[in-house]
């Protein structure tokens, strides 16, 4: 994806690893009962964008 120009340069692992704790958080705040247990898709999808255009180029 970087040689295509679809992502940046940066190192690839503290993205992948940025992302899994962003979502770990989701999954930690649903157990705890935050938005009623879950959190609907167009919030999980904001935030995965969010991350995304964060590390396109």
């Amino acid at each position: 994806m970087i040689r295509r120009g679809e992502l940046g340069p940066e190192p690839v692992a503290p993205v992948a690893l940025t992302l899994f704790a962003a979502l770990h958080s989701l999954a930690v705040f649903e157990r705890l009962g935050a938005h009623g247990g879950a959190f609907d898709e167009a919030t999980v999808r904001a935030m995965v964008g969010a991350m995304w255009r964060g590390v396109r180029p």
